[in-house]
């Protein structure tokens, strides 16, 4: 994810439909805590890292030592921020500081589990499932967009279904009377909770699949007959299902405008961008057809990629 915030949006929706044996204070503080090695990657040189620590088996190690080390600092935290309320806002936004250990490793297991996965599918260095295997066969680039919009969407579900249960809650304890503009804004509440419960089921549903065909457009080798061939084919499975590895071939070769047209044949008329431009087509899940362009630097040779959906 590009911020580490994007990665509280199911920590909070988790935490309105288990408030008691749950820790979002937890998860989040087990999120910043395996975000640190990309955020000192990028002060120091630039460049976020997700090398060593973004891989099952250290996020575990780093979930323990956030559960028995960080739980009495959660807790602190949590105090502090009761302190700070004034006796209405306690009414609404008081929490209860004490954190089991039982809670506390079960949520800080899922957020550095939760992050790993999420990374997995941006980040091209992060090796999910070292030592046993080096590689990430999840890493997207169309589909981010979906993804984000998913992990917002859960966090609002999340907030709004936090507010309607506290509010319910007030009233069940209060005995004066409640007025209409209460009870509107309470329903209005409620109606929202609804659309975007509806929202995130629709993007439960829809991103897996979308995620599930850009990594089965980049799945098979390149196969520089197999390319050209369908070309002229209604057909173009074989067309996407190489561009991870054809992308691949390019970055280490830096062939020239004359060796990739050899090795591709003929792109599309009338591109005007100093590149060349093919028809991917499209993916067997996904509605949206795309277009690969290639793009050469001042010496003629391999500069970049992009792959580009039409709508």
């Amino acid at each position: 994810m590009p911020i580490t915030p994007f990665h509280f949006g199911p920590g909070v929706l988790v935490k309105s439909v288990a408030p008691a044996g749950f820790s979002f204070t937890m998860f989040a503080l087990a999120n910043i805590a395996i975000d640190l090695e990309p955020i000192t990657g990028f002060v120091l040189i630039g460049d976020p890292l997700h090398r060593y620590l973004h891989n099952y088996l250290a996020a575990t190690l780093i979930a323990l030592v956030c559960a028995f080390w960080g739980r009495a600092w959660c807790e602190r935290a949590l105090v502090f921020w009761n302190s700070r309320l004034s006796p209405t806002q306690t009414e609404w936004l008081a929490v209860d500081p004490s954190i089991s250990l039982r809670s506390s490793v079960i949520s800080a297991l899922l957020g550095t589990w939760s992050h790993v996965f999420l990374d997995s599918f941006m980040h091209y260095d992060v090796r999910p499932f070292w030592p046993l295997s080096e590689g990430n066969g999840l890493v997207v680039t169309e589909s981010l967009g979906l993804l984000h919009i998913s992990l917002v969407a859960m966090g609002v579900w999340g907030v709004l279904r936090l507010l309607t249960s506290r509010w319910d809650r007030i009233v069940a304890t209060r005995k004066s009377r409640i007025f209409w503009p209460a009870k509107f804004a309470r329903l209005l509440v409620g109606f929202m909770r609804s659309a975007v419960a509806v929202l995130c089921v629709l993007l439960v549903i829809f991103v897996p699949l979308e995620i599930s065909a850009e990594i089965d457009r980049g799945s098979a080798s390149f196969d520089s007959a197999i390319w050209r061939e369908a070309i002229t084919s209604e057909h173009r499975s074989t067309r996407y299902l190489m561009l991870k590895s054809l992308h691949t071939r390019l970055e280490s070769k830096r062939p020239t405008r004359a060796e990739t047209l050899e090795m591709l044949g003929r792109p599309l008329p009338g591109d005007d961008t100093g590149g060349l431009a093919y028809d991917v087509g499209s993916p067997r899940l996904s509605f949206n057809f795309y277009r690969l362009f290639i793009y050469f630097d001042d010496s003629g040779k391999y500069a970049d990629t992009h792959l580009h959906t039409l709508f």
